[in-house]
């Protein structure tokens, strides 16, 4: 790996003593700063960096959305066309008529993007072709095995806890954390 060299321009002023007032001299210099910290995202020598795609869920056209509040919370969609930098044209499907959106332009606050995005979505797609994309992806058994979907079903779970099962959630996790605790303290209690 090559070293990194970042130019600094510094202006160094000297006084010089040539007349009664005295001159003043600036002369620039150029220094060379060896062996600086390196950025994570980059290798090789300066010019060689490898570029990386970035982490974000981009807005485009076949990405899949959650909708997270308004009339069609909890429901799928596909971003069909971006309409500007607030709102998209989104459809969606399912065989569940009440899982179902219907097309229509979308606030970007009201939805939050997921991971999944349908491939190859031509620009101003109309129902069917992306009903027929949407199916090909199979876009709910895959949303339905993320994460995002896991932790909503548990939250939902959470949420229709009666009290005496929202006690019985506390005692174990009580019971948990005493385990816990007793075997860090009796692995402590071997190393000392």
């Amino acid at each position: 790996m090559g070293e990194v060299e970042i130019w600094w321009l510094r202006e160094s002023a000297k006084t010089g003593k040539s007349g009664l007032a005295g001159a003043l001299t600036i002369s620039h210099e150029f220094e060379i700063i060896s062996n600086f910290k390196r950025c994570p995202y980059t290798t090789g020598k300066m010019g060689d960096a490898q570029v990386t795609a970035s982490t974000w869920r981009l807005v485009e056209r076949g990405r899949v959305a959650l909708f997270k509040k308004g009339p069609y919370a909890g429901k799928l969609a596909a971003v069909a066309q971006i309409i500007d930098h607030r709102r998209v044209l989104v459809e969606g499907f399912s065989d569940d008529a009440s899982k179902r959106v219907p097309r229509h332009a979308a606030p970007l606050s009201a939805v939050s993007l997921t991971g999944i995005v349908i491939p190859n979505v031509p620009l101003g797609a109309g129902h069917t072709a992306l009903k027929k994309l949407w199916d090909n992806e199979k876009v709910e058994e895959k949303f339905s095995n993320s994460k995002t979907a896991k932790m909503s079903a548990k939250l939902v779970r959470r949420r229709q806890l009666t009290d005496f099962e929202r006690f019985k959630v506390m005692v174990l996790r009580k019971q948990a954390r005493f385990e816990t605790r007793k075997s860090l303290a009796s692995a402590k209690g071997k190393k000392a």
